[in-house]
């Protein structure tokens, strides 16, 4: 009995170690890839299933994300994995969280360098790139989000990140004194140059 006892808390040790290096080695990097290639061999309608059979404890821990989903009906995405990634957000989230981003704010996707622009007006009300939300919060967990939106999202407009917010930059005025001095340097220079011709005729 004894023997079976320390065999079996062998097994559960050696199984909880095997268990904490896969989890270990589950980085962001890893469970992105394997959302994009998810989801680049599915249909639009198929992107929800394709999306929560990756949500689990270990990923929804490393890579929280939210999802957009395009009810276009088209098959052109298929195999495109930058469409893939350009509708996903590495970060949960909901409708609310949306909606409190300002107008021309950006949200960065799993798609490298591009960002999903938000449009926030009373006129307007919230669109991501132009797009209306249609169905928001299909589905919320723990780590995700999922919303429905009415096309597709043009990464190729829209996604190259832009500050619309950064000042533009100022054109240089020259100042009156900057004028003065620059009059002054001039006479002198030419007053000196006229010096040393009538010098040299002398």
């Amino acid at each position: 009995m004894k023997k079976s006892y320390i065999i079996f808390l062998i097994f559960t040790v050696t199984l909880s170690l095997a268990l904490a290096d896969e989890v270990g080695n589950r980085t962001a990097e890893s469970i992105a890839e394997e959302i994009i290639s998810s989801l680049s061999q599915a249909k639009f309608e198929d992107w929800s299933a394709a999306f929560i059979s990756t949500d689990d404890k270990i990923r929804g821990g490393v890579l929280p994300a939210t999802l957009f989903i395009p009810v276009a009906a088209t098959d052109e995405h298929l195999g495109d994995r930058n469409v893939a990634a350009y509708h996903v957000v590495p970060e949960k989230m909901e409708f609310a969280d949306l909606l409190a981003k300002e107008d021309k704010t950006r949200i960065i996707t799993l798609l490298a360098g591009c960002s999903i622009l938000v449009g926030n007006t009373t006129e307007g009300g919230l669109t991501l790139d132009g797009v209306s939300v249609t169905e928001p919060d299909v589905f919320v967990d723990e780590f995700i989000a999922i919303h429905r939106i009415r096309l597709p999202l043009d990464f190729n407009r829209y996604g190259r990140m832009v500050d619309f917010n950064k000042p533009k930059p100022k054109k240089e005025v020259i100042s009156r004194l900057e004028i003065e001095i620059f009059a002054v340097v001039i006479a002198s220079s030419l007053a000196g140059i006229v010096h040393c011709l009538v010098s040299s005729r002398r």
